[in-house]
């Protein structure tokens, strides 16, 4: 087991599983040959059994006993010794697993095959084959154990990447999340910021805005802009008789009839003040606007909203004061409120129900 500390954060410090230091992959390389030459000296050491007694002399089969049994041991120990590679769940491990048994048991297959095809009976001849397998075997085992660890390391690097992203990810998303929220509501207080609560429709602060804004765009292109002012006939009458949670619900359905009117004009409808409603109509003419004032008194009377205390009549009615100006250096957006003031004045000392019509 390897530690790998990453700088920057006692957190970042984890352990490498399935993998080994450099001293240790050294030491493991050298016992390997001890390891895989006992095999292959206990695959011979039956052949040099089979030598004749004139062949072999006592003193050389005691050493090569000796040496078989001392590389044996070693072979144990380092099959204990190469679990922490062969045993985990690494790119290189995986690899070991499969390369180790060919790198140990395929020379001495190749070995066991010449040994079968060519018969030697020079004790000298045999250690000497012996001594080329080992190393042979040695070679292999090496580049497989160094190329596994080298994965082992790789594959915990991407793994690490892998979960950097993954976190990376759930950031991002959160932050996406947080940014969606954020969004909706700015949009929500800008709503709060331009919108009447209570009809819904726009609120004096964004009328004067959109005014000015019109102003601007109507004295540089010198067309006509229109305002419609309606106040509501007799309202106090209204609260008086039906009460203000009735005065509130009849102003949003006034609000709504002339909504549904003008809804379809590039205008702006907003709550003025109390019970007054305006009705900004951007290049419009006097004419038009008349119209369209004409049919917002229609739109009242189909509602039919009632007020049994108006002198007028059996329903709710509207006055509208009606005002046309083509902005100039010299004007003002308050003079075209002015204007549909007086027109709104004049339409109320008319009789009410009514509209009327001031140009500048």
């Amino acid at each position: 087991m390897r530690i790998i500390g990453i700088p920057g954060n006692s957190e970042n410090f984890q352990f490498l599983p399935g993998s080994c230091s450099r001293q240790f992959l050294v030491k493991q390389a050298m016992i390997a040959f001890f390891f895989i030459g006992g095999l292959v000296l206990l695959n011979w050491e039956f052949n040099i059994l089979q030598l004749k007694s004139t062949s072999l002399g006592i003193p050389t089969f005691k050493a090569a006993t000796v040496i078989s049994c001392i590389m044996a041991g070693a072979s144990l120990w380092l099959w204990y010794r190469l679990k922490a590679l062969i045993g985990g769940n690494g790119a290189g491990s995986l690899m070991a697993r499969k390369l180790l048994p060919i790198g140990i048991f395929l020379p001495v297959l190749v070995k066991g095959i010449c040994a079968i095809g060519y018969r030697y009976s020079v004790c000298t001849l045999e250690i000497q084959f012996t001594i080329e397998g080992v190393l042979n075997i040695m070679v292999f085992s090496g580049l497989v154990c160094w190329i596994a660890y080298r994965l082992n390391d790789l594959d915990w690097h991407l793994s690490q990447t892998e979960q950097a992203l993954q976190r990376l990810n759930t950031e991002l998303k959160q932050q996406v999340e947080k940014y969606s929220q954020l969004c909706t509501a700015n949009t929500k207080l800008q709503h709060l910021a331009t919108e009447d609560h209570l009809t819904k429709v726009a609120n004096r602060r964004q009328f004067d805005k959109y005014l000015h804004q019109q102003w601007q765009q109507h004295q540089e292109e010198q067309t006509p802009l229109s305002l419609i002012m309606c106040d509501i006939d007799h309202f106090k009458l209204y609260n008086d008789y039906y009460g203000h949670q009735a005065g509130d619900e009849c102003l949003k359905q006034v609000a709504q009839a002339i909504k549904d009117v003008v809804q379809s004009f590039p205008c702006l409808l907003a709550r003025y003040g109390g019970e007054e409603l305006a009705v900004i109509l951007p290049k419009t003419t006097s004419h038009d606007a008349i119209a369209i004032a004409q049919q917002i008194q229609l739109s009242i009377r189909r509602a039919q909203i009632a007020h049994d205390r108006s002198p007028i009549g059996r329903y709710l009615t509207l006055s509208m004061g009606v005002a046309t100006i083509v902005p100039n250096s010299e004007s003002l957006p308050e003079n075209l409120i002015e204007l549909a003031d007086e027109a709104l004045y004049a339409a109320k000392e008319q009789g009410r129900n009514r509209n009327c019509l001031l140009l500048s």
